[in-house]
């Protein structure tokens, strides 16, 4: 009797051990979604308001600190729909993954996985989501710190991720945007995201 109480403690202790492994595992391999992570903590920009606009491409260029790779693609929108998040090599202009998300509430970010995307430490890459669903401009969200002046927000560092500048490119298609002006550095717009995990 006493053998089998031992056994089953044993055998019990020995789950709870594998299940808190598995746990620690999975815990570990969240990685960095910069823009959402921003946003949370009110860094750099601390108010965020939707816009309307001819449907575009929001995004911005960034680069790691750390090699790593990138497993998903998201985006926070005003409006429920599926919007196109986009990622491209900054110097060549080339897609290097995309996603259709689902946006089924205003309030969070929405994330699909993609085919991991190798990221180059200091190499340029540009995120972006095309505010267009089913054909139709949508509104999107505008980041920016509330103060008079507008205070320039770029670059901004979260965790191992530098965003370098705000990019833009009108059209109802994804395309890699590569526009931007002084009036654009106060604010980030369109909010699409990423998850990026070192290396």
């Amino acid at each position: 009797m006493r053998k089998n109480n031992f056994i089953s403690i044993f055998i019990l202790f020995s789950v709870i051990y594998l299940f808190s492994c598995n746990k620690k595992e999975i815990q570990a391999t969240v990685g960095n979604t910069p823009i959402k992570e921003a946003i949370d903590t009110k860094t750099p920009a601390d108010t965020i308001y939707s816009q309307s606009n001819p449907s575009a491409n929001f995004g911005f260029r960034f680069h790691a600190t750390k090699n790593g790779k990138i497993t998903r693609l998201g985006c926070r929108m005003p409006e429920i729909g599926t919007y196109e998040v986009t990622l491209w090599d900054f110097d060549t202009k080339n897609l290097l993954a995309n996603a259709s998300i689902s946006i089924t509430a205003s309030d969070d970010f929405f994330y699909s996985l993609i085919t991991s995307v190798a990221i180059v430490a200091n190499k340029d890459y540009v995120v972006s989501v095309n505010n267009s669903s089913g054909a139709i401009s949508k509104k999107y969200f505008q980041l920016f710190k509330k103060q008079t002046p507008a205070t320039n927000l770029y670059p901004f560092t979260v965790k191992d991720i530098v965003i370098v500048e705000p990019l833009y490119k009108s059209g109802a298609t994804s395309a890699c945007p590569d526009y931007n002006n002084s009036s654009d550095f106060p604010f980030l717009r369109g909010l699409s995201d990423f998850e990026f995990i070192a290396d």
